[in-house]
This record gives C-alpha cells, structure tokens and sequence, in this order.
C-alpha cells in the first residue's frame, strides 16, 4: 500500500508537520508509481498482515484473518486504490 498519498502529504505540509523537500519526496515517488518515504512524520510501510494469537500488535499494518487475506490477494493487484475507513 501506498501511504502517505498525495492528500496526506499536502495536509502534512499544510499543517507544518512535513517540510517542503518531504512533500516533494513524497510527490516524486508517487509520480513515479514508486513507494513514498516511510521515514517522515507522516509515517508509512502500511500494509496487511495476517492474525497471530501470539501477537500482541500489528505494529501498524492491517490485520485480516488468513482466509479473508487470501481473498483480497486473489483480487488485489498493483495500482488498485485500497480506501481504509474507521
């Protein structure tokens, strides 16, 4: 997944969390259908896990059911938008 998106990032420097080489980072990744950088203020490298009773956290990713991940791997593709919502 690819987060901080576009939205994320003009929000980001809008509200002086991120500096305008940041922006332009993360712009320029996304421009070029790469990855933007995780290591900024805005945070990154989302993804889906799947759920361990061991585990005690995601440590930031979206955790599925290993059935339910399976299927959004069979329908998921690069360049497909993923909207999370609360």
């Amino acid at each position: 997944m690819s987060y901080p998106g576009a939205e994320d990032a003009q929000s980001g420097l809008d509200s002086g969390r991120i500096d305008q080489a940041t922006f332009d980072a993360i712009k320029a990744a996304l421009d070029q259908k790469k990855a933007p950088p995780s290591d900024t203020a805005l945070g990154g490298g989302i993804g889906f896990s799947p759920t361990y009773e061991e585990a005690e956290t995601t440590k930031g990713n979206i955790a599925l059911k290993k059935d339910d991940l399976d299927a959004l791997w069979d329908y998921a593709e690069t360049g497909v938008s993923v909207k999370i919502l609360p």
